[in-house]
């Protein structure tokens, strides 16, 4: 699985973090967005990164946990059973979400509005979504209210009649202690409450072969 990282210069050092506890196994790319003109901007822009298969989109306030990589062959194997293109593996606080991890689901559809945090997307999701922003700019029409790029998927979403799923628990956290470059009150609502640092591992260790 391919990885990308939408950021911003001010945010370098935990970009550097994110790719120590990443590891060196794994394809990742950063895309530092220099041109500061929005959200949506930069992230078409990456949508030419190449890749096949699965790409995890990741923004630069996320918190990874440990052997994260070691468990993207499971998700690639869910999303390709469940046919699934887009996949978020942040879950935020949404009533929904909670109770469906009380009942022990491992994924839901993610309804109202996607978050970005660490989404993945298939290569038909990633091209789907060129052509869209495609067609609707050449027809001069806005997209993603002119700078929101959350917006942007949801309305691609929404045009090619996809639903984008959540994994329970949250594989990442959302890191709200360094500052929001949206300027967020609510920050610490923003964090994952099904968070769980020790999933993966737990998985790992209950499913490994021998």
């Amino acid at each position: 699985m391919k990885v990308t990282i939408q950021a911003v210069e001010e945010r370098r050092d935990n970009v550097e973090k994110m790719l120590h506890d990443l590891g060196d196994s794994v394809d990742v790319e950063v895309y530092y967005d220099t041109r500061r003109i929005s959200p949506l901007d930069s992230f078409v822009r990456m949508l030419d990164i190449p890749f096949s298969g699965y790409r995890l989109h990741l923004q630069d306030d996320v918190i990874i946990p440990k052997r994260f990589v070691e468990y993207f062959p499971v998700i690639e194997s869910d999303m390709s059973e469940m046919d699934c293109k887009v996949l978020s593996v942040f879950a935020p606080n949404r009533k929904d979400i909670h109770e469906a991890a009380d009942r022990g689901e491992k994924y839901i559809v993610f309804k109202n509005f996607l978050w970005l945090q660490a989404t993945v997307f298939s290569d038909d999701a990633v091209k789907d979504m060129k052509q869209y922003y495609s067609e609707k700019t050449a027809a001069g029409e806005e997209v993603g209210e002119g700078k929101h790029d959350d917006c942007f998927v949801q309305e691609y979403m929404k045009s090619y009649g996809e639903k984008a799923y959540v994994h329970i628990p949250s594989l990442v956290q959302h890191n709200v202690f360094m500052g929001s470059v949206m300027s967020h009150s609510n920050s610490k609502h923003r964090m994952s409450k099904i968070y769980d640092p020790n999933f993966i591992s737990q998985y790992l260790e209950n499913n490994k072969e021998g």
